[in-house]
């Protein structure tokens, strides 16, 4: 029945999903590996939810035994990567060891890829958690802290800054508490702590308010470049202390790009900066009604992935790690993962009019 099973259950840790990578580096076409559970545990108030996140969990080459290798699947697969990310992180900064719900915070911060609802659409989907990892995505955090609060040092205030555009989430985790009679374990909730983000006009932008969870997300698009108040509630708070994580992370805001090209010639070529650190870039074009409009994009060195020129009536898939929407799709897209050592640089995009003219638009975003 899907539903999620001990130890899986527990609070105090991080349930990982699994999906499915078709065993391509590219984002477009990942989806749920069929047999990761996603039934989420009963609660008072029926709004818990797991897992918090997912991994790749189908075709896994690992090792075992023996120093043999072995191809398996299973969310047994999938956890082992998370746990991985966060080995790295305490190797890169030490004081995490002291600090799991930072930790986890990070990890749910940085879980952007949405494998269910495609890419770079902006929603999580239940049964994936969060999000599906990106594990170098921890290692660009933007902010984390790790505080002890009681009932009297809340409500607290979290400023941090974000440009108009931007997509932001944000993200809290606290412990529940765990205690033993002759012949059970308790884990138990004490808190009930709800995440409020305010934009620099101290206009709401958005909240998180489950009862029976141990974290809160919001995620948002920045309406105004600015300082935002981040503002943790405690609706509930029922022992002396609680060990709270928070981590945040920024996404460049999307390039929009307009302009008009005639019947038989190239637009304008648009330029934009992919900066240090990008995993996923999508490249969208709305085309005017009853024309056809072809689309490119050129990386930093020329190489193009896209549909027909005026020049190259071919269709090209020349920079690494791309993937083209083919001519006869609406809308057209490209999709690339860009090479670390081409990030940070200047790439374009255009379009050329194969039929009809008339205005277009083409949105650049990236994660």
């Amino acid at each position: 029945d899907g539903a999620i099973t001990r130890p899986g259950l527990a609070y105090n840790v991080i349930t990982v999903g699994g999906t499915n990578d078709e065993n391509t580096q590219e984002w477009k076409d990942d989806g749920r590996y069929l047999c990761s559970s996603y039934g989420d545990p009963e609660s008072p108030h029926n709004d818990r939810n797991k897992p918090e996140v997912s991994a790749v969990a189908e075709n896994v080459r690992t090792t075992t035994t023996g120093n043999g290798w072995k191809t398996g699947d299973g969310t047994s697969y999938a956890a082992p990567a998370v746990a991985g990310e966060i080995a790295l992180l305490i190797d890169s900064y030490r004081n995490l060891r002291d600090w799991p719900e930072v930790t986890k915070a990070i990890v749910m911060a940085t879980a952007v890829h949405d494998t269910y609802t495609g890419p770079m659409r902006g929603n999580y989907d239940d049964q994936e958690g969060v999000g599906t990892v990106v594990a170098s995505h921890a290692y660009k955090i933007d902010f984390w802290e790790g505080t002890t609060e009681t009932a009297s040092s809340l409500p607290k205030d979290k400023y941090f800054y974000a440009e108009a555009g931007e997509k932001v989430r944000f993200v809290i985790t606290w412990d529940s508490h765990t205690w033993k009679t002759l012949w059970w374990w308790n884990d138990e909730l004490k808190a009930d702590l709800d995440l409020t983000i305010y934009d620099p006009n101290g206009n709401y932008v958005g909240g998180s308010f489950t009862w029976d969870n141990n974290y809160e997300v919001v995620e948002f698009r920045a309406p105004v470049t600015g300082n935002y108040k981040a503002q943790i509630n405690d609706y509930g708070f029922d022992d002396s202390n609680e060990y709270l994580g928070l981590a945040g992370l920024r996404m460049p805001a999307p390039h929009i790009f307009t302009g008009s090209a005639s019947q038989g010639q190239d637009s304008t070529q648009h330029g934009f900066i992919v900066p240090e650190g990008t995993a996923d870039m999508f490249v969208s074009l709305i085309m005017p009604s009853g024309t056809d409009f072809d689309l490119s994009v050129w990386d930093n060195v020329n190489r193009r992935t896209g549909g027909w020129t005026s020049t190259d009536w071919n269709t090209r898939k020349d920079i690494p790690n791309s993937a083209y929407s083919e001519y006869w799709a609406d809308p057209e897209w490209v999709w690339v993962s860009p090479p670390t050592a081409d990030t940070s640089t200047v790439w374009k995009t255009g379009t050329y009019a194969y039929s009809g003219s008339g205005t277009y638009t083409i949105k650049v975003e990236m994660t």
